[in-house]
């Protein structure tokens, strides 16, 4: 399982849009209380609504490409050990992007992905069972496959996850000792070799390498195992298989 984003194009691309949405708000108009920004359809505002769909879709691209790409050096990696070997794709489940839906517009799955049942997956090699639907597991813990029901009630989605417990930013500051027994119950594989003494001399690359990994750690995630039941109990997705990780690989 290979789970990676935009690293940042697409956050970089939904602030743009922020940017233009204020720009082109009326002039005197009371912004929304909630803060949230609208785009107006409108001629005017066409250009600018063109320009942030295409920064998104580039970034949901080199997604795509990112994965892939892991793929295919996780294959390598593989068959260099353990000479060659055959792996085809499953499946690609996209998340955090918009969905231009037939019947009721434009949805965008925040930490979320489709779960479409047997209507909306009619015709394809998933309409018997509906929709698969991953929620990936942290560092330590499990990931789990699920199956879709196409709820209208969740505009036919699931969750992708069971959140973070701890933010980024609070995580990245966390004590060291929870993060020194992580690392001695798990090895965690990184481009970056933590073991290695001219590695380990350098206290500026260490302190980095440590809190980016905290920023990832299994306990500043809630766990994935409560979400799917839940998921299951509102008819959104079926949980189907528990993935537990034998190999993580931190990139």
């Amino acid at each position: 399982m290979v789970h990676s984003g935009s690293l940042s194009l697409g956050h970089q691309a939904n602030a743009s849009g922020m940017d233009q949405a204020r720009a082109a708000w009326p002039v005197g108009l009371p912004a929304p209380g909630n803060g949230i920004i609208p785009m107006l359809l409108d001629e005017r505002s066409e250009a600018a609504r063109r320009r942030y769909l295409d920064a998104f879709g580039n970034a949901a691209n080199f997604a795509v490409g990112n994965r892939f790409f892991l793929s295919l050096m996780l294959r390598a990696g593989l068959a260099a050990e353990c000479g060659d070997l055959a792996a085809d794709l499953v499946y690609d489940a996209p998340h955090n992007l918009l969905w231009q839906e037939r019947t009721i517009g434009v949805v965008h799955r925040k930490g979320a992905t489709p779960a479409g049942g047997y209507a909306e997956t009619a015709g394809g090699p998933y309409a018997m069972w509906g929709e698969p639907v991953i929620v990936p597991g942290s560092m330590g813990a499990a990931s789990y496959v699920l199956r879709g029901h196409g709820n209208p009630r969740s505009l036919a989605s699931a969750c992708h996850g069971a959140g973070r417990r701890v933010p980024r930013g609070a995580a990245s500051r966390a004590g060291e000792a929870e993060l020194d027994a992580f690392l001695e119950e798990f090895r965690v594989v990184t481009p970056l070799d933590h073991r290695d003494p001219k590695v380990t001399r350098r206290a500026d690359v260490m302190a980095a390498w440590r809190r980016d990994v905290k920023q990832e750690a299994p306990w500043v995630y809630k766990t994935s195992a409560r979400s799917c039941p839940a998921s299951g109990n509102a008819e959104v997705a079926d949980p189907v298989v528990e993935l537990r990780p034998l190999l993580t690989v931190k990139g």
